[in-house]
């Protein structure tokens, strides 16, 4: 059994100026290759991102990680039982790409995906 349940709110090593987000555990589900899968939400970021108004996202609203990848990333657990935030749509679409072997869960700190996500957007 995972250590990370939905409703679960976590304070996180986050990046520079990104130190009021906190990530939802939002669903966490087993697979045979790479375990435990947490799918979180973000809040409070500054992702940049010319896709979206303003150039900056302040949240994402779907990540997957490796339960792992998130033990290194967490650092105290702040409430439980929150309601869940709106991450279906984010998570269904993966979900597709993951089943058909296109997608899979971040092995690297949530830090380190946020900034990955950030040279993607950029070079895109």
């Amino acid at each position: 059994m995972s250590q990370f349940q939905p409703g679960q709110v976590w304070t996180y090593n986050t990046r520079p100026g990104e130190e009021a987000s906190r990530l939802v555990i939002c669903k966490v589900e087993w697979d045979l290759y790479q375990g435990f899968m947490v799918h979180v939400f973000l809040n409070n970021v500054q992702v940049k991102n010319r896709h979206v108004a303003g150039g900056i996202a302040h949240e994402v609203p779907h990540m997957p990680f490796t339960e792992e990848a998130l033990k290194n990333s967490v650092i105290e657990k702040i409430a439980e039982g929150t309601p869940l935030p709106n991450y279906e749509a984010s998570y269904k679409s993966w979900r597709r790409a993951f089943e058909e072997g296109d997608a899979g869960a971040w092995p690297v700190t949530v830090a380190e995906c946020l900034d990955g996500m950030e040279q993607a957007i950029a070079s895109g």
